[in-house]
């Protein structure tokens, strides 16, 4: 079994490395790597400047190898720039690029810098450097470019500070690198290679990488390098299955190997975003691997860390939830902690629900009266409507007559109106009250008009102008959804409005957003819309000036 795991070492570090890459390639310069420095994040390089296809500890032993010489690497460039390419080679730079990696890594880096100018010298120059850079000749390579002329130098120390180093033998050293950093002027490369170089830190010393950062770097650039380091600590776990034709299949799971570590680095972060970010980080990590101690773990963050700890349980739960609703729920039952019922309760009805309704609702009910209880229950309610909404609709329905159960069959009119908008207009009035009913119709307006819009209008002409404010409720709702297409016909629907202010205020908007477009087709509609000539002067006030200013 050890021969086994050892043997599979080098896969799980490879799949790190590649995710940590993708990770930093937005702070990279270009924010993308080219094909030869992916290359370079391919199988451990050996000691030379090939790479050994291996992450095994014996690569040490390998027999050095024999360089091609400057001088026969020049003789066989020159022939290239010539025009003579050798067969097989795409272009004259992955010819050379050929040539550049039978040398030593320094030689090489000379090499290219003597190339042409150009954009393929700078290419073959950065990686190149990059390669020399590995390891135990960091400081030899950052010598090289510092003496270089200042832009150059410039350009490829933030070539190289400012990619990820997730093990040495991927990358620089970054211990090393730290001594460079206050090389770099520009301050955007600056803070990126603050955040690659605590990558590479963290690796050997998560704890020495952290107070590190504490010393140079502080606000944006001082949270991203924070991130930086605790990533380092989900490392990937590897699950091998047989599949049905007898084969094996791996899959990784990135989870936090070792939380209590992670959390006594936390005393280090001092910055309260960073903190919380670090916390977050702690807890998604921690929740792959034994969600329950995570819970224990967030739900006695203290209350400096209230909103940390809110996000952190949510996260938690979240991801538990997926996996065995029941199993959170329980805990969250058991706890009788009000953070952990707000943080987590409607996530796990929600999950719950799909997978056992009649649990889901025992759970709902065995929690405190509250908005949370409100959220699950209305989460169940949700997820039970599209398999059986008359099921739905009568657990409601049966709720005492609040805002919680007005709220609840809100939330299945707003559901039915994407499956049966006729069914849903029917139920609006079940509602106990006309406030009850008009903030439905909202809801079933704004639903069906994003559906249907022109069966929602269709409806809207069918509902009697009386005082009930339902009409009113899905013109307003109109009005949000078609101001900005069809202005002329929204005016017309906004006139019909029969509260005198609601429909003032309606007219208002209607003809100022048309105004942006086309303000003298919006100023002769207003002459004719339903105000008073008080207002009526005033809303053609408000549209002159705005042209007064444009101009």
């Amino acid at each position: 079994m050890k021969t086994s795991l050892r043997s599979l070492l080098g896969p799980v570090i490879f799949i790190f490395a590649a995710v940590g890459a993708a990770y930093y390639v937005g702070w990279s310069q270009g924010g993308k790597l080219s094909d030869a420095e992916s290359q370079l994040l391919a199988p451990v390089p050996s000691p030379t400047h090939g790479t050994t296809g291996s992450f095994s500890s014996q690569r040490a032993k390998t027999p050095p190898r024999t360089f091609l010489s400057s001088a026969d690497a020049q003789a066989q460039i020159a022939d290239i720039l010539a025009g003579n390419l050798p067969e097989g080679a795409r272009n004259a730079q992955d010819a050379i690029a050929n040539i550049l990696s039978q040398m030593n890594p320094a030689d090489a880096t000379v090499l290219a810098a003597s190339l042409p100018a150009g954009s393929m010298r700078n290419a073959l120059l950065r990686q190149e450097v990059l390669s020399w850079a590995r390891g135990a000749s960091t400081k030899a390579a950052l010598d090289w470019i510092n003496a270089l002329a200042p832009d150059e130098a410039q350009s490829l120390l933030a070539t190289i500070l400012t990619r990820p180093t997730f093990l040495n033998a991927l990358g620089p050293d970054p211990v090393v690198e730290a001594q460079y950093l206050d090389k770099l002027t520009d301050p955007t490369a600056h803070d990126q290679a603050i955040g690659a170089i605590s990558s590479g830190m963290a690796h050997k010393d998560p704890a020495g990488a952290l107070d590190w950062l504490n010393h140079v770097a502080t606000g944006d650039a001082y949270a991203k390098a924070v991130a930086a380091v605790f990533n380092v600590l989900v490392a990937p776990t590897q699950e091998s299955t047989q599949t049905p034709g007898g084969g094996m299949r791996t899959s990784f799971t990135f989870g936090l190997q070792d939380p209590t570590r992670a959390v006594n680095l936390l005393s280090q972060v001092t910055d309260p975003a960073a903190r919380a970010g670090a916390i977050d980080q702690i807890a998604n990590g921690w929740a792959k691997m034994d969600p329950a101690a995570a819970v224990s773990w967030a739900a006695s963050l203290p209350d400096a860390d209230s909103a940390a700890r809110a996000s952190a349980l949510n996260s938690i739960v979240t991801s538990w939830s997926k996996d065995d609703p029941e199993a959170a729920a329980a805990l969250v039952q058991k706890s009788g902690d009000p953070t952990l019922f707000q943080a987590s309760a409607p996530t796990i009805a929600d999950s719950l629900a799909k997978e056992n309704p009649q649990m889901a609702l025992q759970f709902v009910q065995s929690l405190p009266d509250g908005a949370t209880k409100d959220q699950a229950f209305n989460n169940i309610l949700v997820n039970i409507a599209p398999q059986n909404f008359s099921m739905a609709w009568n657990m409601a329905t049966s709720l005492p007559e609040d805002a919680s159960r007005n709220a609840a069959m809100a939330s299945l009119i707003s559901a039915q109106a994407n499956i049966d908008p006729a069914q849903a207009v029917d139920l609006i009035h079940q509602f106990p009250t006309a406030i009850a009913e008009q903030n439905a119709t909202h809801v079933l307006a704004k639903t069906w008009l994003a559906q249907d819009p022109q069966a929602a209008t269709a409806w809207m002409q069918t509902l009697p102008p009386d005082g009930d404010g339902i009409r009113n409720a899905a013109i307003g709702e109109l009005i949000t959804a078609q101001v900005n297409k069809d202005p002329a016909t929204t005016l017309q629907w906004a006139n019909l409005i029969t509260t005198d202010e609601t429909r003032t205020n309606a007219i208002q908007r209607v003809v100022t957003t048309w105004a942006k477009t086309d303000p003298t087709a919006a100023l002769n509609a207003l002459q004719s819309a339903k105000i008073t000539d008080e207002k009526r002067a005033a809303i053609a006030q408000i549209i002159n000036q705005g042209l007064a200013r444009a101009k």
